[in-house]
């Protein structure tokens, strides 16, 4: 599945805020997160680098110190919930 939504980031950067925000929605709420917890650093890393490029109604729910710590903030879990089940749908065909 990474391979996916890695394709999908490559595409339109900005797609790795909803993204990075599904992925640490499902680790902190979830038996089995969407994205592995690797992925999910690496993700981090990426966002961390292009904070200042990426644009997406989402970003206003993170700061670079809540994706350094690989936190969301407190204030987005339905969107958050939102943007896990278009992953899902996205990948799986269903949420």
């Amino acid at each position: 599945m990474c391979k996916v939504f890695q394709d999908l980031i490559d595409r339109d950067p900005n797609k790795a805020i909803p993204c990075y925000i599904a992925a640490i929605h499902s680790i902190e709420n979830e038996d089995i997160p969407i994205l592995p917890k690797d992925y999910v650093t690496k993700l981090s890393r990426t966002i961390i680098n292009q904070w200042d490029d990426l644009d997406h109604k989402l970003k206003v729910h993170l700061t670079k110190e809540d994706v350094y710590n690989q936190e969301v903030g407190t204030s987005c879990p339905k969107d958050a919930e939102h943007a896990l089940n278009a992953m899902r749908r996205a990948y799986f065909g269903k949420s």
